[in-house]
């Protein structure tokens, strides 16, 4: 009797087991309030973009991007180990008080900018004259704490500010700077088909006046000697700037070929003073180029340690800016310097001296080691 007991306790024992791992796999198979991100295509941006009287090329520098698909408990759970994985709130992705349409919308105005910017570099780089220019500034949020909570809307586009016209939206943050906080200024909005003009209390914030207000140019375009216009399709977001700048660069200079045929990979956001900023999912963007077989891949300096860490037999090269970018390809162009950068540091394992903006004397003197045959 005591034996045919354990027989049956050990059956219930094996029931308890499978009900509990049944219940475990059906909640880490529920949707989560994650987003997984994972790498995602890789393209040539060399058919995105059109110079005028330039023929044109299939492939150039490559741009790699990121994918988010939903992700189940036990993918959130299992990105906390794994070193491919990352899982990110969509909350955190998409930004407090933001709804997904509006973060897409706002992904596809930060890739317009984007372009404008990276043919604002480029036409700099070759000390050429461009003119950035737009069609207002966009409200994108309204703080509810300010005055204009009560007068302004989301999408409203800011056009002028007492007579002066608002073509950017940094015209609207440097008319505010020149006049005293709680001064009322009277705004020319457009709001759908209407022109609207509103007035506005300011309010003090930090030593100035300001509005609480979001906001970011629309319609910004860059106006150089030469039409060049960029057409990324369905992807989003600021962080192939630099890639669309060195395109640029590279069909402007006569007889060159900075992408190595197409084994450049490249991503970084710019700024107007062509300073190439940090991106988000640089890891996934590493193993993507490096899957689509890139040989070296130039990333902000800020995002080289990861990238680093994510990479594999690919060469990481860390920049700082569209000039820097520019002088680390042509040493790349001449075999004898691409042979003293991979010696120097360049191979997988031996990047410690690019992959930090502190150890800036490493990195002086790897440049110019590697420069020096070149110049």
């Amino acid at each position: 009797m005591r034996y045919r007991g354990r027989i049956r306790f050990g059956g219930y024992r094996l029931l308890l087991t499978l009900v509990v791992s049944a219940v475990l796999a059906l909640v880490g198979s529920l949707p989560s309030a994650y987003v997984l991100l994972v790498p995602g295509e890789t393209r040539g941006v060399g058919p995105m973009i059109t110079v005028q009287d330039e023929p044109g090329r299939e492939t150039g520098f490559l741009m790699a991007t990121v994918a988010t698909r939903p992700a189940s408990r036990a993918m959130a759970l299992l990105s906390l180990v794994h070193p491919r994985l990352e899982a990110r709130r969509l909350h955190d992705l998409v930004g407090e008080g933001r709804t997904l349409e509006e973060y897409y919308e706002l992904n596809r105005l930060l890739m317009e900018e984007s372009q404008a910017l990276a043919i604002l570099a480029a036409w700099r780089h070759l000390g050429r004259p461009v003119e950035l220019t737009g069609e207002g500034a966009l409200v994108l949020r309204v703080s509810a704490q300010a005055p204009a909570a009560t007068v302004l809307r989301t999408r409203d586009v800011v056009v002028g500010v007492d007579a002066h016209p608002v073509r950017l939206a940094e015209d609207l943050a440097g008319y505010l700077a020149g006049i005293e906080p709680g001064q009322e200024v009277t705004l020319t909005v457009r709001r759908e088909d209407q022109e609207l003009a509103l007035a506005v209390p300011t309010t003090a914030g930090r030593g100035r006046a300001e509005l609480g207000l979001e906001t970011l140019t629309v319609g910004i375009t860059a106006l150089g000697p030469r039409r060049i216009t960029v057409d990324a399709g369905e992807v989003a977001g600021p962080s192939a700037g630099l890639a669309f700048a060195l395109e640029i660069i590279d069909r402007l200079l006569p007889g060159t070929d900075l992408s190595q045929g197409g084994l450049v990979a490249v991503t970084g956001v710019l700024d107007r003073d062509g300073r190439v900023l940090a991106v988000g999912g640089v890891q996934q963007k590493t193993v993507a180029a490096e899957k689509a077989g890139a040989r070296y891949f130039l990333v902000p300096a800020e995002n080289a340690r990861e990238a680093s860490r994510a990479a594999r037999a690919m060469h990481i090269v860390a920049v700082n800016t569209v000039q820097e970018a520019v002088l680390r390809l042509q040493a790349l162009g001449d075999r004898s310097s691409a042979r003293e950068w991979a010696e120097s540091g360049f191979r997988q394992g031996k990047r410690r001296c690019l992959i930090s903006r502190v150890n800036s004397n490493c990195l002086t003197r790897l440049s110019i080691s590697s420069l020096s045959s070149t110049s």
